[in-house]
């Protein structure tokens, strides 16, 4: 269901829905504003109780079981479950942001991998450089002189590594505009034979 980002109407009465905690799932979607859970498991202390429980979950929704939901129903509902919901909202934004983060975090990985420098602008390189190395990670353990010397070539590394990276898109950038310029002339070109073959 979560593909159906515009859904509005859900009627889902007289199904195996038991927990009431189910609802919560339902607060992705943003335009949802008529449901109808009745003649399921999860009704079991009364449709008031249950309606009450829905519009404090639910903030968005205008109709529960086709009947409008009022300004003191939702009002008596959300000092009802005040803190719960406070908790939900906390827990919700925190993953909003991770969601966001990662969603950022994606499309910055597929700009570097579109200008051939992708792993670069981390260590991710270097690291990979010793993954495999049982020799190497064998040495570190000779004591601080060892460490010293590794830590010098990793910041060194780096360095050249940086300077790839910011050359990487540097590079990029240039190409994007020979792009948009050689679209440019084609699409020129195409206007003038347009404009020749009507005359």
């Amino acid at each position: 269901m979560e593909n159906l980002v515009n859904l509005m109407i859900f009627s889902i009465g007289n199904n195996q829905i038991k927990s009431r905690n189910d609802v919560i799932y339902l607060r992705q979607f943003p335009c949802l504003r008529s449901l109808n859970m009745a003649g399921n498991p999860c009704v079991e202390n009364g449709d008031k109780d249950f309606q009450e429980y829905i519009c404090a979950f639910l903030p968005k929704l205008t109709y529960y079981e086709y009947h409008i939901i009022s300004a003191e129903e939702r009002a008596t509902a959300e000092i009802s479950y005040r803190t719960i919901l406070k908790r939900l909202e906390e827990t919700e934004e925190k993953e909003r942001q991770s969601r966001m983060e990662a969603e950022a975090r994606a499309k910055e990985m597929a700009f570097h991998a579109e200008a051939f420098v992708e792993n670069l602008d981390r260590d991710q390189l270097f690291n990979a450089m010793f993954e495999n190395d049982a020799n190497g990670k064998t040495l570190l353990t000779m004591g601080e002189a060892a460490m010293d010397v590794y830590n010098k070539f990793h910041d060194e590394t780096m360095k050249v590594i940086h300077q790839l990276f910011k050359l990487g898109l540097e590079q990029h950038e240039i190409r994007q505009e020979e792009i948009r310029q050689y679209f440019k002339c084609v699409d020129a070109a195409k206007e003038e034979n347009k404009i020749s073959s009507q005359q």
